[in-house]
């Protein structure tokens, strides 16, 4: 676009060129236009394949994990009959969360999201599985539940925040307030579930909820399978940036 001077002629130096700015491609699946139903809106993030895969994956894996926080501190007293033993294991898992946290963050910014959220998955369920053999096989005792519990303390900080920072590359910037909400419903809905389940399963045995555990964790590993590969939403970046 050129300005013209008062006599009508163009100026000189005033010449500015237009940005066209190009759109980001929206993800795959359709996005609900407002004013559409309500109930395809409340759901407008499943419509898009790979974050159903991300979201039943999220399902599972949550159910484990609150499963596991009730189900490690019961047979940490049930064994000991102490709550200071009770206390040292959710200390030991509790510790290296804390120490690692950080890392959690910018492992998920270097390295592949979706293959470090298989590989979590893969090794809680390693070690769910092998709580649950000590259990099963009558083994088991407290230091045991403590260098698991380090373990798996170690393990979580590198889950949540690839979990968290793949939903954008998924579902690109049109849906990621509905995702990220049905992202928190998952969870919240696995808070009140899971540790039900847990105490239904250890009344009967142990060893049940940690196998529980075990193949939860294990779908959701599966589940992760089907997420699409390392994609970049270059066009968002040019929509999100200032403007010069």
């Amino acid at each position: 676009m050129t300005h013209q001077g008062p006599d009508g002629g163009r100026g000189a130096g005033l010449a500015v060129e237009e940005q066209v700015v190009p759109v980001a491609p929206e993800a795959e699946g359709t996005f609900a236009p407002p004013g559409g139903n309500p109930l395809v809106r409340l759901f407008a993030s499943l419509s898009n394949p790979g974050f159903r895969w991300l979201w039943f994956g999220t399902l599972f894996s949550m159910a484990a994990m609150q499963m596991n926080i009730i189900s490690q501190p019961w047979l940490a007293y049930d064994l000991s009959n102490s709550a200071t033993v009770l206390g040292l294991v959710a200390l030991a898992r509790g510790v290296p969360m804390f120490a690692f946290s950080f890392l959690g963050g910018v492992a998920a910014d270097r390295f592949d999201k979706r293959k470090l959220l298989i590989a979590t998955q893969i090794l809680l369920s390693l070690l769910a599985l092998s709580n649950a053999i000590l259990v099963q096989s009558g083994v088991i005792q407290v230091w045991h539940l403590a260098v698991l519990a380090m373990i798996q303390g170690t393990i979580f900080p590198f889950n949540m925040p690839a979990r968290q920072a793949i939903i954008p590359e998924i579902v690109g910037p049109q849906k990621m307030g509905n995702a990220i909400a049905l992202t928190s419903t998952a969870m919240n809905l696995n808070r009140v579930l899971a540790p039900t389940i847990a105490g239904v399963l250890l009344a009967f045995n142990p060893s049940y909820a940690f196998f529980a555990i075990a193949t939860l964790y294990g779908v959701s590993a599966l589940t992760l399978i089907g997420l699409p590969r390392r994609r970049s939403f270059a066009g968002d970046r040019s929509v999100l940036a200032p403007r010069g």
